[in-house]
């Protein structure tokens, strides 16, 4: 494990030293943080921020490739890479709404590029500043609303379901991957070998309620 973690360390040293501009935040909750960081934005004049989280092997480019992302896709609001969840089946963290069922579903294969998504996790993201002037505060809350369904909402959810209710566009990247370090290191091909042994984990197409 030490040494996962310092994989992770290591990645985002590597973006420090490109000398992009920091945000500091002293919070640990992980809301609690982001909503900070969205604040300090929305006090300058910068218009995007990157939020990476701790615990993935970001790729050294990953900041200059979103920020491409953002140029070659003027409509996108909300752009995360490709990352997958640590426990089986290793999904990803990107999902597209089932309208009949109301629920997420994700797709195995996914398609190579910038893929427009209903939902996107937050290791690894790019926000534009619209997003913050069109929602309200606080930007990023867990919901225990449905804790009574076993339904438990998390900042990245509840936060891409008012955007998009609110007409924001989010993509994820699908060429851009920051593999989740765990007790390993979760990335695509820990997904695709999964779901090559386990095929029936992809079975059901309806997705879930997240």
């Amino acid at each position: 494990m030490p040494g996962m973690q310092s994989k992770a360390i290591w990645s985002l040293m590597e973006i420090v030293q490109q000398r992009w501009p920091l945000v500091k935040s002293d919070v640990q909750r992980t809301e609690y943080r982001r909503n900070q960081i969205a604040a300090n934005l929305m006090e300058g004049d910068d218009d995007a921020v990157v939020m990476l989280d701790g615990d993935h092997r970001h790729p050294g480019d990953l900041v200059h490739r979103l920020r491409n992302d953002a140029d070659q896709q003027p409509e996108a609001d909300v752009i995360g890479a490709l990352c997958f969840r640590r426990g089986e089946p290793y999904d990803p963290c990107a999902w597209v709404m089932n309208k009949e069922s109301g629920k997420y579903w994700w797709g195995i294969p996914w398609p190579k590029g910038l893929v427009e998504v209903d939902a996107v996790g937050f290791g690894a993201v790019l926000f534009r500043r619209t997003c913050f002037e069109k929602l309200a505060r606080p930007w990023f809350y867990y919901d225990y609303s449905r804790s009574g369904e076993d339904l438990w909402p998390t900042e990245d959810m509840t936060f891409c379901q008012r955007a998009r209710e609110a007409g924001l566009r989010i993509f994820v990247d699908t060429t851009l991957v920051s593999p989740h370090v765990f007790e390993g290191e979760v990335g695509e091909e820990t997904c695709l070998s999964y779901i090559a042994a386990n095929p029936n984990a992809v079975s059901d197409q309806e997705g879930h309620d997240r």
